[in-house]
Parts: structure tokens; C-alpha cells; sequence
């Protein structure tokens, strides 16, 4: 396609991803005031959850979705849908209403995100306008989860809670018009074929209930009946997902996929990662504001480290993965990633910002750099015809990583009545997290494939290929 069409493809993916990617990080500074100001109590891990459940169970589904329907559609649907949840969630005066909002965001953010990527495949059509492109929409990724801390927490000291979750309806709706300008729509593929509506139903029932599950464990009580009645028909529904996929015509799952060699050690990898960071990054921001006194700013700017980090580590993993291998950029990155995270077991009220600021650093650089190669092995040995489907199932592993970290380490610091004892539940979350990183490499170190991988197209090409 021509530049006229790429450019404002390029702009719109970005802008929007930019978007989303605030919407996960933002509210990281919220949740102190927001839990002082509505009497939140063990449960403000939903503020998290509630996104993350909905992201989890529709973004494979949504995915399916735009390749019927259209991803402009999409797009400019998953706007208005976060636009929507995000001023639910500005206008709310209680807690349920903020966990409603957040949930409408979710929604919104499952179809934008499938939808960006196939709208820049079918934009960008040879490998290297695909790399530059690819490299400015992860930039934008960067942006936002950057942004997030820093931003969220001069409104929350300036307007409070509210302010956040009010810029980002305006964000969507600004967002929308780049994305009106997009130019062409993608072709509609699998029309005439009969759309897998119960493996549609079926995913989303078991990944609905695991997370719901792994979310109030600890809150109902791990042996309770609500609980295993949850995980009874998490088991259930999967088992039958995975029986509706082998004899589908048109599955929503191709379940060969498992056999691609790399992909089931990287994906698990992903999730022990999430579970790792992005469960024990929002219990560390509140220690900050609450146990230490920092103002919802300062603790942004010493959070900002962690996406700086990562973005720096990204771009390094783009190059030192094609020099050494992807077993050696696994080894420097999640390694970096453990040892930092093992270094919040020394936390404590008195230790300097100086050196929080560098473990977030060095935690955020060694996940930057252990993530993107992590996505190039699990997708190395996966058909084209298939990178879309698996790249979706590399998210929502991810997604539910974060939905079972929050669970895990809000566990740990829930029955915490005092500054000394949350602290304590922190540092054995760090201990936890540390050795989540470490499995995770082992598990890279055992189970990889020895040989190098091949270099393929991004995850991107499905929509071009069913073109």
C-alpha cells in the first residue's frame, strides 16, 4: 500500500495502543486514594482484576471477531467501549461502580488490540516496512505504560482519583479520530464458513470462572464451596472446549499449534513472568504512597523506572537475540529480572529512593529484554497461516498470568494491619516472584529448542494470509 494509507494506519494503531496501554497503567496510582476515599478494603486487587478478567477471556474471541466483521470496525468499536468504561469509572461513587467501568474498559481493550495489529499487516506488506512499523507501535507501547505512573499521579494530586479515569475517556475519544481516518477496511475472511460459536462460549466460560476463581480465592476461602464450584466448571468447560476444537471445521483454536517446537516453554514462561511482575508491581505502588508517605507523583516518577527499563531492554533484546541467541538473551534477561525482583526482599520504611529507582530499573530492563525474545521463540516454528491465533493465546496466557499474580501476592499482604507486616507480606512476595522468574528460565534453559530459530514475519501475517 502507499504512503497515504500507511501513514495514518500506522497513526491510528499507535494512538490507540498508546491508549490502552494507559489503561493498565494509570490506575496503579489510584488505588491508595481510591481505596481511603470508597472503604476498600482485601478486594481493591479488583480495580486490577476486573480489567484483566475481561481482557483474558474475550481477546481470542475478539480476534476471531474482526477477521468476520472487519478490524476498522473494531477499532473504532473498542474505542468507544473504553471511552464508555472509563467514564463509568470517573463518574463512580462506589466501588462496584469503579469494578463496572474498569470491566467495560477490558472489553474495549480486547478489540483494539487484535484490531491494531491486523490493520498494520494489511497496511504494511514487505518485511522491512512490517519491522519499522512494528518498532514505532512498540514505541507506543512504551509510551503508555510509561506515561501511566507519572500522569496518573499528578491528577490524582491535583483532582484526585477521578482525574485519571476522566483523561482517559477524553484519550479514547480523541483517539477515534485518527482512527476514522484509517483509510480501507480489512478484508472480511471465513464469512461463508460457519463461525465457532461454541468454542467461543465454552473459552470464555472457563477462562471467566478460572480467573474468577483465582481472584476470590483467597477472599471466600480456597476450599469454599463458590470457589470449587468455579474451578469445577473451569475444568469442565475447558475439557469440553478442547473437544469442540479437534472436531470443529473452522476452530477457534488450532490446537496443532502445541506441537510448534518453543511454543509451550515460551508461553509458560510469559505467564510466570506476568504473574511475576505485573502481580507484585501494583502492592509495591501502594506501599509507596501508603507505608512510605509518598505523594501519588513521587511514587510515579520511581515506577517510571520499571517502563523505562523496559523499553531499553527491548530494543537491546532486538539485537542481541539475532548475535547470541535466544537462549542467551534469556538467561541475561530473566536473569537480571529474578535478581532484581529477590532484591525487594530487602525493602523496608527506611530504604533510600535511590535504590528503589534502580531496582525498578534493572527489574523493568531484564522483563524488556526476556519478553520480546520470549514472543520471537514462541512464534519462530508456528506456520503463518497460524501466527495470529497463536499470538493470541501468548496474550492471554499473559493476561491470566496478571489475573493470578494479583490474586497470589494480594493474598499475601491482605491480612496486613500495619506498615511492619505489609512489608513482610511484600518481601515474601518478592521471594515468590524471584523464584517464578527463576523456574521460568529454567524451564527456557530445558525445554527450548537447541537449534536456531528461523526468522519469520511478525504474528501479524494471519490476517494477510486469510486475505
Amino acid at each position: 500500500m502507499t504512503p497515504l494509507i500507511q501513514r495514518p494506519t500506522l497513526l491510528a494503531a499507535s494512538v490507540a495502543l498508546v491508549v490502552v496501554m494507559l489503561n493498565v497503567s494509570i490506575v496503579n496510582p489510584t488505588l491508595p486514594e481510591l481505596a481511603r476515599d470508597l472503604r476498600v478494603g482485601p478486594n481493591l486487587g479488583w480495580a486490577v482484576n476486573a480489567y484483566t478478567l475481561a481482557v483474558a477471556t474475550l481477546l481470542l474471541a475478539a480476534g476471531a471477531l474482526g477477521d468476520r466483521v472487519g478490524h476498522r470496525r473494531m477499532l473504532l468499536a473498542g474505542l468507544g467501549v473504553s471511552a464508555l468504561g472509563a467514564l463509568l469509572a470517573a463518574l463512580a461513587v462506589t466501588f462496584p461502580a469503579v469494578l463496572a467501568g474498569r470491566a467495560v474498559q477490558g472489553v474495549g481493550a480486547a478489540l483494539v488490540q487484535p484490531a491494531t495489529l491486523a490493520l498494520l499487516a494489511h497496511a504494511f506488506t514487505t518485511p522491512q516496512e512490517r519491522t519499522r512499523a512494528l518498532a514505532l507501535w512498540g514505541t507506543a507501547s512504551g509510551l503508555g505504560i510509561a506515561l501511566g505512573p507519572v500522569v496518573g499521579g499528578l491528577l490524582v494530586d491535583a483532582v484526585g482519583w477521578h482525574g485519571p479515569f476522566a483523561l482517559l475517556a477524553a484519550a479514547c475519544l480523541g483517539a477515534l479520530l485518527p482512527a476514522l481516518r484509517v483509510p480501507f477496511e480489512t478484508p472480511r475472511s471465513g464469512r461463508r464458513e460457519p463461525f465457532d460459536v461454541p468454542g467461543l462460549i465454552l473459552i470464555v466460560a472457563a477462562l471467566g470462572s478460572g480467573v474468577l476463581a483465582l481472584a476470590q480465592g483467597r477472599v471466600w476461602g480456597w476450599s469454599s464451596p463458590p470457589i470449587l464450584a468455579l474451578l469445577a466448571f473451569f475444568l469442565v468447560a475447558l475439557t469440553a472446549f478442547l473437544r469442540v476444537e479437534r472436531s470443529a471445521r473452522r476452530p477457534l483454536v488450532d490446537l496443532a499449534v502445541r506441537r510448534a517446537p518453543g511454543f509451550i516453554p515460551a508461553t509458560l514462561t510469559g505467564l510466570l513472568a506476568f504473574l511475576a511482575t505485573f502481580g507484585l508491581l501494583p502492592f509495591l505502588t501502594v506501599f509507596l504512597q501508603t507505608h512510605l508517605g509518598l505523594s501519588a507523583t513521587r511514587a510515579g516518577l520511581l515506577v517510571l523506572c520499571f517502563p523505562l527499563g523496559f523499553a531499553l531492554g527491548s530494543a537491546l533484546s532486538g539485537r542481541l537475540t539475532p548475535a547470541r541467541g535466544a537462549r542467551f538473551t534469556l538467561t541475561v534477561g530473566l536473569g537480571l529480572a529474578a535478581v532484581s525482583t529477590l532484591l525487594w526482599c530487602g525493602i523496608g520504611l527506611e530504604r533510600p529512593p535511590g535504590l528503589m529507582a534502580l531496582n525498578f530499573g534493572g527489574w523493568g530492563l531484564g522483563l524488556g529484554v526476556s519478553l520480546s525474545a520470549l514472543t520471537v521463540v514462541a512464534l519462530a516454528h508456528v506456520p503463518a497461516a497460524q501466527a495470529g491465533m497463536a499470538s493470541g493465546l501468548l496474550n492471554t496466557a499473559r493476561q491470566l498470568g496478571t489475573a493470578l499474580g494479583v490474586s497470589v501476592f494480594g493474598a499475601l499482604v491482605a491480612s496486613a494491619s500495619s506498615s511492619p507486616s505489609y512489608v513482610t507480606g511484600l518481601q515474601l512476595g518478592a521471594l515468590l516472584a524471584g523464584g517464578a522468574l527463576f523456574v521460568g528460565l529454567a524451564l527456557c534453559l530445558t525445554a527450548l529448542p537447541t537449534s536456531p530459530a528461523r526468522p519469520v514475519a511478525p504474528a501479524l501475517r494471519l490476517a494477510e494470509e486469510e486475505a
